[in-house]
């Protein structure tokens, strides 16, 4: 199967499932969750990873979820993050009006997109040449924290 060939079949699974990534995009976005409270949008991914057979462990760094595709091989390894804390931000159109929490910088989008993108690649996980972790947990953005996933300074934490 050529490259061009994998990329539609995964485009099309996403496709086939676009209603279901833009309502869990909503519905996230309407229950926002501060960093380390982030239980029922964790256990979401949760739910998602096992109805769909995706090997998972969860509780990591307390509501972390990460989930893993094996492909043919393990050659290399290729994450997709979903970041899920939102913000207290009591001004802000659309915060809970009982926490004030917010998801003003698009978690939730980015959590469903890494969602819809699992989607997607569990069609072609056979024929690919590694493996893909989707994670989902709160993360610091800093370069220097970014900087150490990429370099697997936390690697141990993604196998975990």
């Amino acid at each position: 199967m050529t490259l061009e060939s994998l990329k539609r079949k995964a485009i099309r699974a996403i496709d086939r499932h676009a209603d279901w990534v833009v309502a869990t995009s909503r519905e996230i976005e309407r229950e926002p969750e501060t960093g380390f409270r982030e239980t029922r949008a964790a256990r979401r991914v949760a739910e998602f990873f096992s109805s769909n057979g995706i090997e998972h462990q969860a509780g990591l760094a307390i509501t972390g979820v990460n989930g893993w595709l094996r492909g043919r091989e393990s050659s290399a390894t290729v994450a997709i993050i979903g970041e899920l804390d939102a913000l207290v931000l009591p001004e802000h159109p659309y915060s809970n009006p009982s926490t004030h929490a917010a998801h003003a910088c698009g978690h939730h989008a980015q959590v469903a997109a890494m969602l819809g993108a699992g989607l997607g690649l569990l069609e072609v996980r056979g024929q690919l040449d590694g493996d893909i972790v989707l994670l989902q947990r709160r993360l610091k953005r800093s370069p220097s924290s970014i900087g150490a996933w990429v370099s697997g300074k936390w690697r141990h934490q993604i196998h975990s």
